[in-house]
């Protein structure tokens, strides 16, 4: 007789690999029959935290399901939405992170908005898992809280490649003008999160880092950024070659870095992408401030 397919020898196997070392996703496991009765569970009112946490290691049954619950019906009350957002989170499949983009898109009440960033954020990476309460309260800069799983299971239709990229781009978005003032906070604080570790991953706006010829050696580099950066600083043709840590600006003022610099064409990057350029540095300083 064949055996019953029973989930909880693959949330066994999970653990297993979790211990070994597993950081980001475990292969697909397949589906069998109880996954199916999991799924037909979920599509059927109401809704149950348990039902939901079944569906974490069904790989074809589960990514559908939990997608129409993304469309359709996002729970308000608070340990089931955090059931959607565990099971969700855990499951890497295509069909899954394109209803839970949508899902975070202008329009959709606040509360599903900021459970599709949690997932999100998983999907960026595994081992980050921000609370509601740090979306909401916490201060910009403060890190995002930390998964004790750090892995999940691949779905039977694997995550884009750009899944990272995509990320910051949102983020970028929602940040810099969604109508939702708590979704735009949200953004804001993931944003920074990830803007010191990943800044290939964060986009910087056009013309908000600027390099400021000053007198004689004298550069200013300015950021009216919505968050802090790390910029690096080069001279071209030189030795000079520094990394500067600038904070977000305060109440819209622009934050300001002097530095003495070789004379030669001066440089200013965040990871990838050069933010500016300064060719002219022909100023002349006052008697006074000649050095």
């Amino acid at each position: 007789m064949t055996p019953r397919f029973d989930l909880r020898h693959v949330r066994a196997a999970a653990l297993a690999a979790l211990v070994s070392g597993a950081t980001s996703a475990l292969p697909a496991q397949s589906d069998g029959p109880d996954c199916a009765a999991a799924a037909d569970r979920v599509r059927r009112l109401p809704l149950r935290a348990d039902n939901l946490d079944d569906l974490r290691v069904c790989t074809e049954s589960g990514p559908p399901a939990l997608a129409a619950v993304w469309a359709t019906k996002v729970p308000q009350d608070d340990n089931l939405r955090d059931a959607l957002v565990g099971a969700s989170g855990h499951l890497r499949d295509v069909r899954l992170y394109e209803a839970v983009v949508n899902a975070a898109s202008s329009g959709r009440p606040t509360t599903d908005r900021l459970a599709a960033l949690r997932v999100l954020t998983q999907y960026y990476d595994a081992r980050l898992a921000p609370t509601v309460g740090f979306l909401t309260r916490s201060a910009v800069g403060d890190p995002i809280s930390r998964s004790s799983h750090g892995v999940g299971l691949t779905g039977g239709r694997p995550l884009p490649n750009g899944v990272r990229s995509e990320f910051g781009e949102l983020l970028a978005r929602l940040a810099q003008a969604d109508p939702d003032p708590v979704v735009r906070g949200a953004a804001v604080r993931l944003r920074q999160g990830i803007a010191y570790s990943d800044p290939a991953n964060t986009p910087v706006a056009a013309g908000t880092v600027k390099l400021v010829a000053g007198c004689g050696p004298r550069v200013t580099v300015r950021s009216t950024s919505d968050i802090g950066l790390s910029l690096r600083v080069r001279v071209l043709g030189t030795d000079f070659d520094r990394t500067l840590h600038l904070r977000a600006p305060i109440d819209g003022r622009p934050v300001d870095h002097l530095l003495a610099l070789p004379k030669g064409v001066v440089t200013v990057s965040h990871g990838p992408r050069e933010l500016d350029r300064l060719t002219q540095r022909n100023l002349r300083c006052p008697s006074e401030l000649t050095p």
